[in-house]
């Protein structure tokens, strides 16, 4: 049976296989063109290969993507028909070598380097390459960050050390990078205080793991302030801010563990109508108490 001279697709002669084309078409057509449009050749073995390119049945240099999985140091020599035939070539080694896709010949052909990928087509002569290698990641694949202290951010396996990558130009930050450990002296920056508010509640219990100031806005009933809760840590602070509906109401604060202590003129008992009252807290750990340093009305 006659084939095409490229892809090896099956040729039906006029007149023939009347009422036996089923069988022919679909293994020596349908399922060829199945497989040329999106089958995969992989390569697990750490040796130069030669693709098998037989007509009018399944072969290696038919299939669009080369995927190479062997694990090897040694550059391998994968080698297709010289002839027009575009790959996407997937160097996905578990080792440290280089691939070269190349024609029957043989050509020079191109040379994927380890875990990177690259689309290479036929341009008359040889394999050349069609894009610029890409690098070759899997899902779950954990990309290592790296910080040189002056803003220069690198990300291993995806961007350059220079900032740019084969898919977009990356800008690195201005000034140095602010680790979660390091000893560093900030400038020129502002912190905005984490702020949650309330209107009135019978029971007060300010958040001090989540909120650097505690508003109550309109108290309309007798408050305990409850210990806060959360993990302070020693010499946190914690500010909460109280004003009334219009009438004055009493306060009581909890003490013991985890609870406030007034400094000189100590906590405040009663609002003043209409008046904000600042209470600013520091804990302090070896009492475990929240230590009430200022305590201030609006006049």
């Amino acid at each position: 049976m006659a084939n095409t001279t490229l892809l090896g697709f099956v040729l039906p002669t006029t007149g023939s296989l009347d009422g036996t084309w089923g069988t022919t078409i679909n293994t020596q057509l349908t399922e060829l063109l199945d497989s040329a449009i999106a089958g995969t050749t992989e390569l697990t073995a750490d040796a130069d290969v030669i693709l098998t390119a037989n007509p009018l049945v399944a072969n290696e240099a038919r299939q669009p993507v080369i995927l190479w999985t062997a694990t090897g140091t040694v550059t391998r020599n994968i080698t297709a028909p010289a002839q027009s035939k575009p790959y996407i070539v997937i160097n996905k080694t578990g080792g440290t070598q280089s691939i070269v896709l190349r024609g029957a010949g043989p050509t020079t052909g191109v040379t994927i380097p380890a875990n990177k990928a690259c689309i290479v087509a036929w341009n008359g002569a040889d394999f050349v390459a069609a894009n610029s290698f890409v690098p070759v990641l899997s899902l779950g694949t954990a990309l290592a960050v790296s910080s040189g202290g002056t803003g220069a951010t690198t990300l291993t396996g995806l961007v350059k050390a220079s900032g740019t990558s084969a898919m977009t130009a990356v800008a690195a930050p201005a000034g140095d990078v602010v680790g979660t450990t390091d000893i560093q002296t900030l400038s020129n920056k502002r912190i905005t205080a984490r702020v949650n508010s309330i209107l009135t509640a019978a029971t007060v219990t300010p958040t001090s793991d989540v909120v650097d100031q505690y508003n109550i806005t309109a108290l309309a009933e007798p408050a305990t302030f409850a210990a806060p809760s959360g993990t302070p840590t020693d010499g946190q602070r914690l500010t909460i801010r109280i004003k009334d509906a219009g009438v004055a109401q009493p306060i009581t604060w909890a003490s013991g563990a985890g609870g406030y202590r007034g400094f000189g003129s100590g906590l405040p008992s009663t609002t003043v109508a209409n008046k904000t009252t600042y209470v600013q807290l520091v804990y302090n750990n070896a009492a475990t108490v929240w230590d009430a340093v200022m305590v201030s009305t609006e006049v």
